[in-house]
C-alpha cells in the first residue's frame, strides 16, 4: 500500500523474518535511516550485503543516512547540551528532500534502522512522525506480528512520560493532549538523541576519505 510507511528494526528478525514481512506487507523499498549503515554483531546488515540480499529478492534499498540519519556533522541540529534536536533538523532541508523523495516515489517503503522497540529509535522519533503528521499511515512492524500504528506509540510516549494524565489525573496542570505529545516527543528525543562527538566525526570522514 503506497499510503502506508511501513518501519522496522533488524534487531528483532532474522534475515528470513525481515524479507518475510516485508514481503507480506509489499513493500518494495527499504529506506535505511542508519547514519553508520554497518553492524557489528549483524554483518548480514551490513549495508553492501543487505542491499545485495534485497535486491536479489525484488526489493530495492537505499541509505538515506543525510536524510534521515540521526548522527548528523552539522553542530546547528544540536542543542546545548550535545544532542540532536529531532525537531530542528526535522525542519532543515535535506530532512524535506528525503521526505519529498518518498512522498513522489511509486513504491511501497519500509523505514530500516536497528532497535527493535521503535520508542528506542529515531525511525520513530523522528522520521516516521513527520509521515504520520502530513498524513500518511505509520505502521511499526514488530517481531511477535503485534504491530503498532504511530498513534499508539504516540499513546505509548504519553503514558511513558505522563502517566497520572493516562490516569484520568484531570486537576494536575497538564497541557492539551496534543501538546501531550508533542512534549513527550521532545523528552524522548532527549533521552536517545545522539550525542555530538566531534573526534568521532573527524574518524569517519578520514576513514572514508581513505578508503
Amino acid at each position: 500500500m503506497k499510503d502506508t510507511i511501513y518501519t522496522l528494526g533488524y534487531a528483532g528478525f532474522s534475515v528470513k523474518e525481515f524479507i518475510d514481512v516485508l514481503k507480506s506487507h509489499e513493500v518494495n523499498f527499504v529506506v535505511d535511516v542508519r547514519s553508520k549503515p554497518f553492524s557489528h554483531h549483524n554483518p548480514e546488515y551490513d549495508s553492501p550485503v543487505i542491499s545485495r540480499t534485497l535486491e536479489a529478492e525484488g526489493i530495492k534499498y537505499e541509505n538515506f543516512a543525510r536524510e534521515f540519519g540521526a548522527r548528523q556533522e552539522d553542530r546547528n541540529f544540536y542543542t546545548p547540551e550535545g544532542w540532536l534536536d529531532f525537531e530542528k533538523f526535522m525542519s532543515s532541508r535535506q530532512f524535506y528532500d528525503g521526505v519529498t523523495r518518498i512522498l513522489e516515489g511509486d513504491y511501497t517503503y519500509a523505514l530500516m534502522c536497528c532497535e527493535e522497540n521503535p520508542l528506542d529509535c529515531h525511525r520513530a522519533i523522528m522520521v516516521s512522525r513527520v509521515f504520520n503528521e502530513i498524513g500518511r499511515d505509520v505502521i511499526h512492524l514488530m517481531p511477535d506480528g503485534n504491530n503498532l500504528t504511530q498513534e499508539d506509540l504516540e499513546h505509548e510516549l504519553v503514558n511513558l512520560y505522563f502517566h497520572k494524565y493516562e490516569q484520568g489525573d484531570l486537576f494536575s496542570g497538564y497541557p492539551a493532549e496534543r501538546e501531550l505529545v508533542d512534549a513527550a516527543y521532545r523528552m524522548r528525543n532527549e533521552k536517545i538523541g545522539w550525542r555530538y562527538d566531534e573526534n568521532e566525526f573527524i574518524h569517519d570522514r578520514l576513514y572514508s576519505e581513505n578508503g
